[in-house]
């Protein structure tokens, strides 16, 4: 089903925000959320999505996705996007990502220090990847809780990832780090991959460095060991993983994701975020929608919220087709879970194709993704291509 043909970027993925607010309590913020989503997909959002290269931002390749605090933390609602040029080649996205920290840098809802320390790693002329950058905000009660962006350490090529890590956690003072993330992969990048570097665009002390991995060939268990080692309770780990996937083989045909968060120059990690995908298991949102309550009310956290975020950002019937829901995601905390909802705008399509699958098991000679194959609507493919209730 293809969705993008009926507005701009703008103007959908604008009223999806404020709707968002709204229904989060937020309504007082999305005037700011507008403007600073606006910012920052400037000149590109008044062109309509499929007139755009695809983005890696959702699954669709819609260039935006929200995200919302449903459980265990204060509202929050957030935002990611992907600068486009028409052009998809590096240099032209190069050019746009720094476009977008210089605009942001100029309006005060950013500072540039950190992202200069390191820019010039993934932003540079041996990249070849399509995609370089990423740049998102944060809204909380207060207003703009911050601006972060992702930037690709594969972007000159997959294997050179893990060194541009290393590299960049040394510009930014965190060289210590470097010791929790390869703990993090056991020692295999091939299986346990660094797929991005996101920093928060902020001089404060709390500013923080993630790493972002994508791990192959992994079941909900071994995840639930790995994610042992930064306070998440194993049996409450692949309860989640099952509970959102409905028990099926989700991880086979998509990866899941993990992310290690640092702010303290000793390298130890201050936090560990597990991300499920949820766009490759099911036969439709409604679907998600009941496998997602199922996980809040294993946490004890009310549907409520969750249920009203998804009616901002839904512009169809949930049992029409698959896609909204990109991830969910869980953080473990000292006394209760944080979990957190991302939906794609769909500006593209629906019922995106699960992708960075592997060639091969990880660890051997030739593991490495699939490169992404074309995204194709409901309309022309109809596979059955999900298990579990």
């Amino acid at each position: 089903m293809e969705t993008g043909s009926a507005g701009s970027v703008a103007e959908i993925s604008g009223g999806q925000l404020r709707r968002l607010a709204a229904g989060t309590g937020l309504a007082a913020q999305a005037d700011l959320a507008v403007r600073v989503l606006h910012e920052m997909t400037t000149p590109w959002n008044t062109r309509a999505a499929a007139d755009l290269p695809p983005s890696d931002v959702s699954a669709d390749g819609s260039p935006v996705e929200f995200a919302a605090g449903i459980g265990g933390c204060d509202p929050s609602v957030q935002f990611a996007v992907e600068p486009m040029t028409a052009d998809p080649g590096p240099d032209a996205r190069a050019r746009a990502a720094r476009a977008v920290m210089a605009r942001l840098a100029h309006r005060g809802w950013a500072t540039a220090e950190r992202w200069s320390a390191v820019a010039d790693l993934f932003l540079c002329q041996e990249a070849t990847g399509p995609h370089l950058a990423m740049y998102g905000a944060e809204f909380s009660g207060a207003g703009l809780a911050g601006c972060k962006v992702w930037f690709y350490p594969g972007c000159t090529g997959g294997d050179r990832a893990p060194a541009l890590v290393r590299e960049a956690l040394g510009r930014v003072r965190l060289p210590g780090a470097w010791a929790a993330v390869v703990r993090h992969a056991r020692g295999d990048f091939s299986g346990c991959r660094p797929i991005l570097f996101s920093l928060d665009l902020s001089d404060r002390p709390t500013a923080r460095t993630k790493i972002y991995f994508r791990h192959y060939g992994v079941r909900p268990d071994d995840l639930s060991a790995l994610l042992a080692d930064h306070g998440f309770d194993a049996g409450e780990t692949s309860a989640f993983c099952r509970l959102a996937t409905g028990g099926g083989t989700a991880f086979s045909r998509q990866p899941p994701v993990t992310c290690l968060s640092f702010t303290a120059p000793g390298g130890r990690p201050d936090a560990a975020t597990l991300y499920v995908p949820l766009w490759v298991s099911a036969p439709d949102d409604a679907t998600v929608q009941r496998r997602t309550h199922r996980v809040l009310s294993r946490l004890g956290v009310s549907p409520v919220l969750y249920d009203r975020c998804l009616a901002a950002v839904a512009r169809r019937p949930l049992a029409d087709a698959l896609g909204l829901h990109n991830y969910l995601a869980l953080r473990s905390g000292p006394v209760r879970h944080r979990v957190k909802c991302y939906w794609s705008p769909e500006l593209r399509h629906t019922d995106p194709l699960p992708r960075y699958r592997t060639t091969a098991l990880p660890g051997t000679a030739h593991a490495g993704p699939v490169p992404q194959v074309p995204q194709v609507p409901r309309g022309l493919v109809r596979e059955r291509r999900w298990s579990g209730p």
